[in-house]
């Protein structure tokens, strides 16, 4: 619960400021701080017996999923484009 929950949760919050230009990475943030703050509430849900801790789930799989499916589509994007 620890890594899922609370380390994940801080970690997605940090990476979500590296986003926030176009549409795109927008939505990226978005999705990283809805999993930070279900990651985090869940975490502290499970330290407090809550039946909180099963927002976990929606973090864990849907928003996940989301957010891992946009950032392929990021990376593929900046793979093509010249950089530098």
């Amino acid at each position: 619960m620890l890594g899922w929950g609370l380390f994940l949760g801080l970690a997605m919050m940090a990476f979500a400021l590296q986003f926030g230009t176009d549409q795109l990475e927008r939505n990226i943030r978005r999705l990283l701080l809805i999993y930070a703050l279900l990651g985090i509430t869940s975490a502290a849900g499970y330290m407090a017996a809550s039946p909180l801790a099963a927002v976990g789930f929606i973090a864990w799989g849907l928003v996940l999923y989301a957010a891992t499916a946009l950032l392929t589509v990021w990376f593929r994007r900046s793979a093509k484009s010249p950089s530098n």
